[in-house]
Parts: structure tokens; sequence; C-alpha cells
């Protein structure tokens, strides 16, 4: 019961959005993300220079690094890390 409560409340929030969306912003948006290969350019390079990453390892610093690099490149000029603690199983 909780779980299609939820589901309602999300449905309703998407509903509301994109009834107060302007169509002209999120077609303009669109047609721009379909024509930009910057993410696939950054996933492409995230996954061929690091590859596997798993929490804790060498791989996970060389990513944070990576990333910090890359978002600062693009002009982002708040880039922040965040540590978090997780258990690493193997």
């Amino acid at each position: 019961m909780r779980f299609r409560s939820v589901a309602l409340a999300l449905g309703l929030c998407l509903l509301a959005s994109a009834a107060l969306a302007d169509p002209q912003t999120a077609a303009a948006l669109r047609d721009r993300a379909l024509n930009d290969n910057t993410a696939w350019d950054l996933l492409q390079s995230l996954t061929s220079e690091i590859g596997p990453r798993p929490t804790g390892s060498p791989a996970a610093a060389r990513a944070r690094d990576w990333a910090i690099a890359r978002m600062t490149a693009l002009g982002f000029t708040k880039v922040v890390i965040e540590t978090a603690h997780a258990v690493r199983f193997e």
C-alpha cells in the first residue's frame, strides 16, 4: 500500500511538472542534447581511461580526480568532494 501511495505521489508530481513546462523550451533542450556528444564523450572517457572502480579502490580515487578535472574543464565553478563511508565487500 505504501508503494502505491509513493507511486501515485510521484506520478502526480510528474504530471504537474509536465503541465507547467514550456513545450518550446523542452523541445529546445531535447534537440540540444541529441546534437551534443558531451555526455557520451564523458562516459566513454571515464569507462576507457579509468575502467572499473570498486568502492575504496585506487581506481575509485582516480575516477574522483578525473571527475573533478572534467567538471572544472567544463566550466563548473563549485566542484566539491564529499566523503562517504562505505563497507567494501570482497
